[in-house]
Parts: C-alpha cells; sequence; structure tokens
C-alpha cells in the first residue's frame, strides 16, 4: 500500500478544495506588474509553453511561461501556479509532471493576482476564490517557507522568482545500462532518502544481469553495500534467480557484523515463513543496532499483537531515528486515539518532510481538513514542529514510497 492508499485510510474526511475554503486575505502579497501586456509576442510564449507543456516537455513550457510573465502575460503566472500547486484534483489524481511545491505555487499564485484588474475575472475564476485560495496555501506554510514566500516576493517586479531546476518526474524511463541501474539500486537501498524506483523491475533482464555479476564481484571483494544488494537481488529475481535461501548466507554474514539491514531482511523472511519469534528477535537485534525501520517492523507487530503502548512507543523511537515512514503510522495512531493535536503535528511533520512528492501535496491539503478557521494557533504550531523535525532528521530523513509497495523481504 503506497502512501497515498494510506492517507486515504487514515482520513475520511472530505478533501478542503482551494477554491471558497476561507475568506481571510493573504498577509504576503505582490506588488503590481510593471506592464499587463496583449500584444502578439507575450500570446505567442504563453501558447508555445501550452504545447510544449502537451507535448511532455514540462522544462520547455516553464522556461516560456517565465518568459510570457516577463512579458506582462498574467494567464502565464496562473499556469505556473497551478502546475507547481495543483488547485483542483483528487487523491486518484496519481499524475503530476513535475514535484510539487507549496512555496513555487504560492508566489506564482500572487503575482498572478496582483496582474489582475479589479473585477479580475480570469477563465471563471474570480480574484475573491483565487485570494481565498492563497490564504489558505499561506495558512499551510511554515515559517521558513513565508520567510522565503516574502523575500522572492519583496523582489518583485524587479525580478521573477529564482529560477530552479524543473525535476520532471518520469518514474517510468528504462534504465540504460548497468552502470545506471547498479548505482540506482544501491543508493535506495543504502538509505540515502532514495525513493525505490518504480522503474527497477521495468529495466532489461541483460542489463539486470550485468549489474548482479557487478555487484556479485564487488561482494567477493569484501564490500558489505554489494553483498547486501545481491542478498536483495536475489529475493525478488533480480538478474538472477528469486530464491531466497541463496541470501540466506550473504544476510547472515552482514548481520553477525552488526548490519542492521541483514537483521530486518532476515526478519522479514523469518516472518514469512511464519517463524513469529524468530522474526521478533531479528527485528530486536536490527532496532537495538539503529536501524529505524526494524522499529517501525516491531511497531507493526505489537499493534498485531493488540499492544497500543508498544505500537505507540516503537512508532515514535523510529520517528526520533529519522523515519518518514514511522511518522506516517503515527498519524494513523493518532487518528485512531482521536488526538487531534497529535494527528495535525505528525501529519504537517510528514507533508514536510516528503515536500516534492505526491504524497506530500496531498498531505498538505489533507492538514486543511483538519484545521478550523478559527483555530490558527494549532496549524502553526503543528508546521513548526514538523519543520523542527525535518531540520533536525534532514540528514536522515528516508524520502522514499512509504511502506515499500509490497517489496518486503518475505519468502
Amino acid at each position: 500500500m503506497d502512501a497515498t492508499a494510506r492517507l486515504m485510510c487514515i482520513v475520511s474526511a472530505a478533501l478542503v478544495m482551494f477554491a471558497g475554503a476561507l475568506c481571510a486575505a493573504s498577509e504576503l502579497r505582490a506588488g503590481p506588474w510593471p506592464r499587463r501586456s496583449a500584444g502578439q509576442e507575450a500570446y505567442v510564449a504563453y501558447y508555445k509553453a501550452v504545447e510544449a507543456e502537451e507535448a511532455g516537455d514540462t522544462a520547455e513550457a516553464v522556461a516560456l511561461w517565465r518568459a510570457a510573465v516577463r512579458l506582462g502575460n498574467v494567464d502565464s503566472a496562473f499556469r505556473l501556479a497551478e502546475l507547481y500547486f495543483p488547485s483542483r484534483g483528487s487523491f486518484g489524481n496519481e499524475h503530476f509532471s513535475v514535484q510539487p511545491s507549496l512555496l513555487d505555487g504560492f508566489v506564482w499564485l500572487a503575482i498572478g493576482i496582483a496582474g489582475l484588474d479589479e473585477e479580475g475575472d480570469l477563465e471563471g475564476r474570480s480574484r475573491r476564490s483565487m485570494e481565498e485560495s492563497l490564504a489558505l496555501m499561506e495558512r499551510l506554510m511554515t515559517p521558513l517557507e513565508r520567510q522565503r514566500a516574502a523575500e522572492v516576493l519583496a523582489a518583485w517586479p524587479e525580478s521573477l522568482p529564482p529560477e530552479r531546476t524543473v525535476r520532471v518526474i518520469d518514474e517510468d524511463r528504462p534504465y540504460e545500462n548497468a552502470t545506471e541501474f547498479t548505482a540506482a539500486l544501491m543508493r535506495f537501498l543504502n538509505d540515502d532518502g532514495t525513493d525505490e524506483p518504480r522503474n527497477l523491475f521495468r529495466t532489461d533482464e541483460t542489463i539486470h544481469q550485468e549489474g548482479f555479476e557487478e555487484m556479485l564481484r564487488r561482494a567477493e571483494a569484501g564490500d558489505d553495500d554489494a553483498a547486501f544488494a545481491v542478498a536483495w537481488c536475489r529475493v525478488f529475481g533480480l538478474g538472477t534467480e528469486e530464491d531466497s535461501d541463496a541470501a540466506l548466507p550473504h544476510l547472515r554474514d552482514l548481520a553477525e557484523k552488526g548490519d542492521g539491514r541483514a537483521l530486518l531482511a532476515l526478519g522479514q523472511i523469518a516472518l514469512g515463513r511464519d517463524a513469529d519469534a524468530a522474526a521478533d528477535r531479528h527485528f530486536l537485534h536490527a532496532a537495538e543496532a539503529g536501524n529505524s525501520h526494524a522499529m517501525l517492523a516491531l511497531s507493526s507487530r505489537a499493534g498485531q499483537q493488540g499492544d497500543t503502548e508498544r505500537r505507540k512507543e516503537w512508532a515514535a523511537r523510529s520517528a526520533e531515528a529519522g523515519n518518514v515512514e514511522a511518522v506516517l503510522e503515527l498519524v494513523s495512531i493518532a487518528e485512531t486515539d482521536r488526538d487531534v493535536p497529535g494527528l495535525l503535528r505528525w501529519l504537517a511533520t510528514y507533508a514536510i518532510a516528503r515536500e516534492g512528492t505526491a504524497a506530500g501535496y496531498r498531505a498538505r491539503l489533507l492538514l486543511a481538513t483538519f484545521a478550523e478557521e478559527d483555530d490558527d494557533d494549532a496549524l502553526r504550531t503543528a508546521l513548526e514542529a514538523g519543520e523542527r523535525w525535518t531540520l533536525e532528521h534532514g540528514g536522515k530523513i528516508m524520502l522514499r514510497i512509504a511502506i515499500r509497495r509490497v517489496r518486503t523481504f518475505s519468502a
């Protein structure tokens, strides 16, 4: 089950849409436009951007819309706002052409609003509804995001918002060679903050085989990270035959060295074979070695056994170790306990830690379903706590698909 599905299970309240959500005005405003152009050059840039987006060239679309804004095209600012932080959508929509960004969406929406005339009508959307959208987005921003937005808007119109690399979401592109595949797999398995690549199993089998052989050579030369990767490939049949028994020698050798990843994997294999006592023992040893995923596994086991206190304790310890998956588990626990402050805190933490992902975008929107108009203090407190957690664990956060899309070590 992925992050989106878990969020849907955790929260049954309806999604609050931006339009009409609040009547309060945003405190952060953009200055007036130096000019508003209806000239041919501005329109050409705008429509070329639309064509580029439809053709899948999002980076070119962004560059053209930015150019159109410089020429005075207001519509382009709104298109950029919608690109970075869509104001409409549903949990069923999994397609994001670029990494979502509340900050980018906010500043472009503020700039667009500043370019409207008094009536402010644009494609059926009124100035009032867009200002209400802006106010809601501001409420969902952390203190650092609000500070950064103020700096960007203060520089307008002398300069556009800073140009940043457009990281297009391209999850289906297969790896082109064994080196690229091996590097991606090693990054993922070494917990450097890489999401599990969705295209991991969509690459040509020849590349899988070449990558496996290279990792096997490195493992035989004493590379422990490569040895773990070899075990992982044997479990899932990636570049070699699927055989969890063949993975056990690698894992046991690593476990004897205190490798938390190997201990966790041994526990997952034991659990898949209904050896619950052995699984719990391996999980505990892995947790003692500092493996936050093992701590989360112990939380899950406690929940299955009906021990709510141990479930919460292990989830909290996993979160303290920087595991963002445990944060999502704490959201679920708070929802079950009807702990609204806890729910806000951990949901905000998850949203901020997963910034730039579809799951983080949706978590931000879910915050709005729990934040009453007259309870700004609770929301602000939650966002501040989430920002502190993210800054503290910035080097440890595992920004990956929460609950690894059924890719677990099991028989």
